[in-house]
């Protein structure tokens, strides 16, 4: 086996190594505040039945755009892909994995028509639409549609360090609607990204079923 060569240095003896790893340190702390970087604000998993199980699934990602999160996954200079991950059943091993690619990104601005808004600055919210389809034969299964990624924005008041907890969106296709192809309901707008403080607020949280079910 061969040796890997040594570089040789002209330097004080003792000093090269200290500065070493003061140099591997920083990349590696650069690194790790790429790769981390608070930005996940919210998400959801939705899907159309196209017959002949197939489906075509729409995964949307909220992201904080300030402060220097981190990009979409997928996007050209991003650090990782958007892996998606498909389980059928109890089974802990994947049933397949799919890489959709880059989303499609949509800026969302602040909702001003509360005449006590003023919208602080900075306040930057993209949505990312990944689109993908999945061939998941009927098997009497339910499969579970993971998505997982690191880390949360650091606005977030509810949850201890919100910046090191990484966020999970899932969805289960059931039998029964393997069985009828159903489609999944759709939420109808999404929420102020903005509020007045002290103020009530009035929203509201409705979906559509495609179907026409009821919610």
């Amino acid at each position: 086996m061969k040796r890997p060569i040594k570089p040789r240095y002209i330097n004080t003896p003792g000093t090269l190594a200290p500065l070493q790893k003061l140099l591997y340190f920083l990349l590696l702390l650069s690194l790790s505040t790429n790769l981390h970087a608070a930005h996940i604000i919210g998400g959801e998993i939705n899907y159309e039945c196209l017959g002949d199980d197939n489906y075509r699934f729409y995964m949307t990602i909220y992201r904080d755009c300030a402060g220097g999160g981190a990009p979409f996954d997928g996007v050209i200079g991003a650090p990782f892909n958007a892996t998606i991950t498909i389980y059928q059943g109890d089974n802990e091993i994947p049933f397949t994995t799919i890489n959709p690619g880059a989303p499609t990104i949509t800026s969302i601005p602040p909702d001003l028509s509360n005449p006590c808004l003023i919208a602080p600055p900075g306040v930057c919210v993209e949505e990312g639409v990944y689109t993908f389809t999945a061939n998941l034969p009927y098997t009497g299964d339910s499969y579970h549609i993971v998505y997982q990624r690191c880390c949360r924005n650091n606005t977030i008041s509810n949850i201890i360090n919100p910046g090191n907890t990484g966020a999970t969106y899932y969805m289960e296709l059931t039998p029964k609607a393997q069985q009828v192809c159903n489609n999944s309901p759709i939420f109808n707008t999404f929420p102020p990204i903005v509020i007045c403080k002290g103020e009530p607020i009035d929203f509201y949280f409705s979906a559509t079923d495609p179907d026409g079910d009821e919610l």
